[in-house]
């Protein structure tokens, strides 16, 4: 794929994904970086990990090569606390992209498996600063616990949302969300038949 970006990766690492379903995200987030032509030149992504909290995991200069960022995905620890704090993880990607690259198309993937805890900032104030940034904002919300009216708010259109059945085919969608990324970077003119990687992914 044909992608020059800056892209960060929020990772659900709350205690409902539990260890078998956090390594498959770990997997998904190994295979977009990839598809997304991650080199010093191109690509580059940086990866938190979030549940009642956010720890950085990689930065966009903390890899050496893609082996090197596949360890640190790897090594990426599972929090596991009970709060999903949705709204922590959009701060800090603000945070991160904030210090990005200019002149170049930011992105951040949001992945969750639920909703927000009750009494955290609400998600559309929480992805404002990324808004007012002019930072795409992608949603990817797996299986049957999130909600989608309070993930509406974060994208600026409907098929910035994409929803996975279960994170058993969350892999094979990778190169569909690749394809959304490709195209929010600018490489990729939006044509009529892209509805086929639009919203709502079946099997």
């Amino acid at each position: 794929m044909d992608v020059t970006a800056d892209i960060v990766f929020m990772v659900d690492s709350s205690a409902s994904v539990g260890n078998p379903n956090f390594k498959k995200e770990k997997e998904f987030v190994k295979s977009l970086a990839r598809l997304v032509n991650v080199t010093s030149e191109k690509s580059r992504v940086a990866v938190i990990a979030y549940s009642r909290s956010t720890i950085p995991v990689v930065r966009f200069d903390g890899y050496q090569s893609l082996d090197d960022l596949d360890k640190k995905v790897d090594d990426m620890p599972l929090l596991g606390e009970s709060y999903r704090r949705m709204d922590v993880a959009l701060q800090s990607a603000a945070q991160i992209l904030n210090s990005a690259r200019q002149h170049t198309p930011k992105i951040a993937v949001l992945l969750t498996a639920g909703r927000q805890i009750p009494g955290g900032v609400s998600l559309d104030t929480a992805a404002r600063p990324l808004r007012n940034l002019n930072i795409t904002v992608i949603v990817v919300a797996v299986g049957q616990q999130y909600d989608k009216q309070e993930l509406d708010p974060v994208v600026s259109e409907q098929k910035d949302l994409f929803e996975i059945e279960s994170f058993n085919v969350l892999l094979s969608r990778a190169r569909t969300i690749g394809k959304a990324i490709e195209e929010k970077s600018g490489n990729l003119p939006s044509i009529l038949g892209y509805r086929s990687y639009q919203a709502t992914i079946f099997q």
